[in-house]
């Protein structure tokens, strides 16, 4: 195929919410509105997904080692937000993307090596990974990413703008917390297949409960069934003074209820994933999942004043992984 089509993709043109009465109404007060969202919280999880495309755009300005020349496609839907000005964020916050990023690509790039073949990114935002792991690999997978239909609207059209894409992309538009979620994910790849979900900062937007039953029905419905997350862990008194802030901010605060690696450990178990493993963001950087020379060059980017302080931040956020079945 020599461009993008969005029709030969598979892109489903509906979104069910469990807040709302009809699909139908959701999705065209979607189209006649962009920034149409279902509640309060889904307003804060884009305006959220809007400021890390700032981060992660950012990490390119300061020269960060990212290969990633597709984030500028998203800059004109972005534009009108104010969230486009790569030199506003700090070094601490730069850093910390970094660090993100990268558990997030060896995640995946591992994931595929070892002959994984269908991803599903949650909460996708305005994330170039799927471009990235295409231009790595091609065609050797199917990938899905769900969000918000005011958001998958205005990506699908930057899109537009790529060449040579193939059908190995899908989208859902769909609140991933809706009755019918899985079931409509079902119809676009095979649960009998082993599926790499991605849940990037998607938890704390929404109530533990529901991320509970959310993983649950995943780990029900897909036989091989892996999940990596990234998340906070509000432990110690700066991580309390982080769940003030993160709450003042729009943050449903029932998602800020894991206090501990071991409330995370907890979490996945309950939630049928028994072979777990789950690391601060600091252990990933110190060598749980970046290795040495990765560190070294994030660390010869930039000088970085408040050493201690940006080791208290990391503290605060996890990197998870999981999967409900045993290797062959």
């Amino acid at each position: 195929m020599s461009a993008f089509d969005p029709n030969i993709m598979g892109i489903d043109d509906t979104f069910t919410s469990s807040n709302s009465s009809s699909s139908t109404s959701t999705s065209s007060a979607s189209s006649r509105n962009p920034n149409y969202t279902t509640n309060r919280h889904s307003t804060t999880a884009l305006t959220s997904s809007l400021d890390a495309y700032r981060s992660k755009s950012s990490l390119q300005t300061y020269n960060y080692p990212l290969h990633d020349p597709y984030l500028p496609l998203f800059r004109t839907p972005c534009s009108s937000t104010g969230l486009t000005d790569t030199r506003s964020s700090n070094p601490l916050t730069r850093r910390g993307y970094y660090v993100r990023q990268k558990c997030v690509d060896i995640t995946v790039d591992k994931f595929i090596k070892g002959g994984g073949t269908q991803i599903v990114e949650l909460g996708s935002g305005w994330s170039t990974l799927y471009l990235r792991m295409f231009e790595s690999f091609e065609d050797d997978f199917t990938w899905v990413e769900v969000d918000y239909p005011s958001l998958l609207d205005s990506k699908i059209e930057c899109l537009s703008q790529v060449k040579d894409l193939t059908g190995s992309l899908k989208f859902l538009k769909r609140d991933i917390t809706g009755d019918a979620f899985v079931d409509d994910l079902k119809k676009l790849i095979d649960p009998s297949v082993r599926t790499l979900f991605i849940l990037e900062a998607v938890g704390m937007y929404i109530p533990s409960s529901s991320f509970s039953d959310l993983l649950r029905n995943l780990t029900g419905e897909f036989k091989k069934c892996e999940v990596a997350v990234y998340d906070v862990v509000l432990q110690g008194r700066f991580g309390l003074m982080m769940k003030e802030n993160l709450v003042k901010a729009g943050v449903h605060p029932l998602g800020l209820s894991k206090t501990s690696l071991n409330a995370w450990s907890e979490f996945f178990s309950a939630s049928n994933l028994k072979k777990s493993e789950v690391m601060t963001m600091l252990q990933a950087y110190k060598g749980g999942i970046m290795s040495r020379e990765e560190r070294m060059k994030c660390d010869g980017v930039e000088f970085l004043d408040e050493v201690e302080e940006w080791e208290m931040i990391m503290n605060c956020y996890c990197f998870c992984t999981g999967r409900n079945y045993d290797c062959d």
